[in-house]
């Protein structure tokens, strides 16, 4: 039976340093490409998500933003996400205390201007328990899978996990994604407890294919999914889609995450 009280030692929060200047919450990724962080999102990313969401390249491959996406939009769905990360920073456990955490609180990759020591907006992702559970034909049974997974406690290695992940146009293709996501497997694993991850890709998203594959999520194939009835997604890009499914377990043994240091610590203004 799962023990929340199980929580071993060397996994005690916080796991993240704060910049000096904001206090916001951040987690540095190794030497080798230390000019890279992963931070909450900020209402300044409203603008970045909505060119993102209606660029060409990103557009087709998604299931819920509206077309076009508008700034309101992305405003109520920074202001959501905003509120969810705060919550779980709320509640993040003191060094003495033995639960978990409750989920991840960071959402966006940002690279650091070596020169003017700004960071610009990279790409957005989003590890969160599954909801959906589109892959599983019945309206019911998925409704079941949805309230159990959500009910699970903290900490329980059973609970099933969901990744979501797109890189800004401009910092596509670089390996930042790749290399971020990896730290946040990592560090999920051993911050969050994290045993199973969920996800998924549209038929012909090969980009999507491949990354998921390097970060070693196995394929495990695929099922058709009904688009929102009458949405413009759906007019567009079909009213049934293909989606392709990917399944990553924790390994047995787990690299420990490559962060530059850990609480206290405070950093450069960033």
């Amino acid at each position: 039976m799962f023990d929340s009280e199980s929580r071993p030692q060397d996994s005690h929060p916080p796991w993240f340093r704060l910049n000096p200047v904001s206090h916001e919450p951040f987690v540095q990724l190794g030497t080798t490409s230390n000019y890279y962080i992963i931070t909450p999102q900020r209402r300044q990313d409203i603008h970045f998500k909505v060119e993102a969401v209606n660029h060409a390249s990103i557009q087709p491959w998604l299931y819920g933003p509206p077309i076009p996406a508008t700034e309101e939009w992305a405003a109520a769905s920074t202001e959501k996400e905003i509120s969810r990360c705060a919550d779980i920073l709320d509640n993040w456990p003191s060094e003495s205390d033995s639960h978990w955490p409750l989920g991840c609180p960071f959402r966006v990759v940002r690279r650091i201007d070596p020169d003017t020591n700004k960071d610009v907006y990279c790409g957005d992702f989003h590890l969160v328990r599954e909801g959906a559970f589109l892959d599983v034909p019945d309206l019911a049974q998925r409704e079941t899978l949805a309230k159990h997974n959500l009910d699970r406690r903290p900490g329980d290695p059973d609970i099933i996990w969901t990744l979501g992940f797109y890189a800004y146009p401009s910092e596509a293709g670089k390996g930042i994604m790749t290399a971020a996501l990896s730290l946040v497997l990592q560090w999920s694993a051993k911050v969050l407890n994290v045993h199973k991850i969920h996800s998924s890709a549209f038929s012909g998203n090969e980009g999507s294919r491949k990354l998921h594959l390097k970060l070693g999520f196995v394929e495990a194939g695929s099922c058709w999914i009904d688009m929102p009835h009458g949405s413009e997604r759906a007019r567009l890009y079909g009213a049934r889609r293909e989606l392709l499914l990917f399944r990553w377990t924790r390994p047995d043994v787990l690299e420990h995450p490559t962060l530059v240091s850990t609480h206290p610590a405070t950093a450069n203004e960033i």
